[in-house]
Order: C-alpha cells, then sequence, then structure tokens
C-alpha cells in the first residue's frame, strides 16, 4: 500500500513535469504572461473547439471557413485567455468595458483573429490536446 509520502512524492512530481508559465507575443501590445489554465478549462476549451466543426470527420482534411462556426470558436477562445491571463481580470481593465461579459474581453481588445491565434499557442504550449486524449483514454480504459 502506498504510504501518504509517497503519494505525495509522485504528485509534486506529476505537478514539476507542468509548464506553469507561458509567455506569448500579442500583436501591438508585446509579451503577456499566461498561467496554466487547470485541466478542466483545456478540457472544455478543446471540447467546444471540436463541437465549432460542422463538418464530417472524412471533410477533415478539407475544412473551410463555410464548415467552422467561427463566432463559437473565438468565443471559446476568449474564454481560455481571460482564464487564463490575470490583466484581463483587473478590475480598471473590467471598469472600461463593464457593458460587456468580462470572457468576452480578449475579443473585444484583442479581436477575432489574434484571439484565436492566441489561445492555439497557449492550448499547444499547455499541452491541451493531450490533456483531452489523456482523460478521453482513461474514462475509456476505466
Amino acid at each position: 500500500m502506498t504510504t501518504f509520502q509517497e503519494f505525495l512524492n509522485k504528485v509534486k512530481e506529476k505537478e514539476n513535469k507542468k509548464v506553469k508559465i507561458a509567455v506569448v507575443e500579442v500583436e501591438g501590445i508585446g509579451e503577456i504572461e499566461f498561467q496554466r489554465p487547470n485541466e478542466s478549462e483545456l478540457l472544455r476549451y478543446n471540447n467546444e473547439i471540436m463541437k465549432c466543426y460542422k463538418g464530417t470527420l472524412k471533410d477533415k482534411d478539407n475544412i473551410s471557413m463555410e464548415n467552422m462556426d467561427m463566432e463559437g470558436m473565438a468565443l471559446n477562445a476568449s474564454e481560455l485567455i481571460y482564464n487564463s491571463c490575470s490583466f484581463f481580470k483587473e478590475k480598471e481593465l473590467r471598469d472600461m468595458y463593464k457593458e460587456y461579459e468580462f470572457i468576452k474581453l480578449p475579443l473585444i481588445i484583442l479581436g477575432i483573429t489574434e484571439v484565436l491565434r492566441i489561445a492555439t499557442t497557449i492550448n499547444a504550449i499547455f499541452k491541451g490536446l493531450e490533456v483531452k486524449k489523456e482523460t478521453e483514454e482513461e474514462i475509456k480504459n476505466s
């Protein structure tokens, strides 16, 4: 049987392997620091992005803008960025955009193209697709 100390050491070892902070260049602003989203946020982002694809699996090699829900993708990307960057949670910035939902602030401030690019970068750095695949595999094998 595993002791608490052994368990704790394994947890620490697993956590130490994870990237915690990423610095991403944001067009027109400069480098911004992003904190690792929790696994639930990474899973939600990847699952929601998949839902934004309206084509069939056989169409995956011919992905076109007509098969994508760009608004859905942009809102998902904005939420991931909002949850990963403390700048967007600062009261002074939120007060400037009181009429908007806070998770939309990155989209409003940075625009669709940049939000999609940043979210894709964050997801890659923090290995969001790997988290999704590992979770699906664990569920399948349990």
